[in-house]
């Protein structure tokens, strides 16, 4: 079974080079990503390099509650809530 892997800021260039990476070596990964700043067109460069349809969350993580949105992420909803809690946390203080 492959790890999953959720990327921030997926769509972004920085993001979506780290998906590719990621990809590549044998992770199933998942990309969260409002657009403010990016495009969602590069996922499709990454499906092109990869062959890989990477689902991105059009979610803003400032937003606590947007998390939720995140279906992937629910069966590890444990593991997962305190990063997105630390983050949301973090986020608050810029």
């Amino acid at each position: 079974m492959k790890k999953k892997v959720l990327v921030t800021g997926g769509t972004g260039y920085i993001g979506s080079h780290t998906i590719i990476d990621l990809i590549e070596s044998g992770f199933d990964v998942v990309s969260v990503d409002n657009g403010i700043n990016s495009d969602i067109s590069s996922l499709v460069a990454v499906k092109k390099i990869t062959g890989v349809e990477v689902p991105n969350y059009r979610i803003d993580l400032c937003q606590i509650n947007e998390v939720e949105k995140i279906q992937t992420f629910q069966q590890s909803q444990q593991a997962f809530e305190p990063i997105a809690l630390e983050t949301f946390h973090l986020l608050m203080l810029v």
